[in-house]
C-alpha cells in the first residue's frame, strides 16, 4: 500500500509542477513548437537519467521511493500525451512540416538529454567515490 501512496503523491507532485511550467508565460516564445512541452519532458529525461544513475550505481533507495520518485512524480512531470495532442493538433491545423519537426526534435531532444543526464549522473558517482 506504501507504494501506491508514493506513486500516487509523486505523480500529484509532478502533475502540478508540470501545469504550472506549461503556464510560465516566458515558455511561449515559439508557440507553434511548443516550446514548454519540449522543455518540460526534456527537464524530466534529463532528471530521470541522473536520478536513475545514481541510485543504480551509488545510492541505496528503498523500491517505493524510487517508484515514487520515478514513476510517479517524474512519470506525471513528463507528458508523451500532451506531445502527442500537440501534434495532432498541428497536423489538424495543416502545418504537416511544423508537427513533423516538433516531434523529431522532442525525441532528439529527449535522447540527448537522457544520455547527457546519465553522463551527469555517472560523474556525480565519479566524484562521491572520490571522496
Amino acid at each position: 500500500m506504501r507504494r501506491y501512496i508514493l506513486i500516487g503523491t509523486g505523480g500529484f507532485g509532478g502533475a502540478i509542477l508540470r501545469f504550472l511550467m506549461k503556464r510560465m508565460e516566458g515558455l511561449h516564445i515559439f508557440n507553434q513548437l511548443h516550446l514548454n512541452t519540449m522543455i518540460i519532458n526534456m527537464t524530466g529525461c534529463f532528471v530521470l537519467a541522473v536520478f536513475l544513475r545514481l541510485v543504480l550505481d551509488k545510492w541505496e533507495i528503498d523500491t517505493d521511493w524510487r517508484l515514487g520518485i520515478a514513476t510517479g512524480f517524474l512519470g506525471a512531470f513528463t507528458t508523451f500525451s500532451t506531445l502527442c495532442r500537440e501534434t495532432v493538433s498541428l497536423m489538424l491545423a495543416g502545418r504537416l512540416y511544423i508537427a513533423l519537426l516538433y516531434m523529431l526534435l522532442s525525441v532528439a531532444i529527449g535522447l540527448i538529454a537522457v544520455i547527457l543526464g546519465d553522463m551527469a549522473g555517472k560523474k556525480v558517482v565519479r566524484i562521491v567515490e572520490l571522496r
